[in-house]
């Protein structure tokens, strides 16, 4: 599975019944990000220069950022949970 399948797969799974408006734009920023990399191959490292890119490059506020990080966290939980990653034990965003 790839993170843009994750994103996709969470919006319609879940994203879109939220009552956030910024949860569509959060979804499309990490789609965008991570891309069609394998959800393997996020790391904290990874998720770390996420943040740092939100940070820096965009300059948006810490508090802008660690609500990216939380839909990214609960984006892993909710595939884990309902084992649609096999072989997923971790949550790769839950270190950060």
């Amino acid at each position: 599975m790839t993170v843009a399948e994750l994103c996709r797969w969470y919006w319609e799974q879940h994203g879109r019944h939220k009552k956030s408006n910024g949860v569509h734009g959060v979804v499309q920023r990490l789609e965008t990000f991570f891309g069609a990399a394998l959800v393997t191959a996020v790391t904290p490292e990874r998720v770390e220069e996420y943040r740092h890119r939100r940070l820096h490059h965009d300059q948006v506020s810490d508090r802008t950022v660690n609500r990216d990080i939380q839909e990214l966290k609960a984006m892993f939980n909710r595939v884990i949970r309902y084992k649609r990653w096999h072989g997923a034990v971790d949550n790769p965003a839950a270190y950060i």
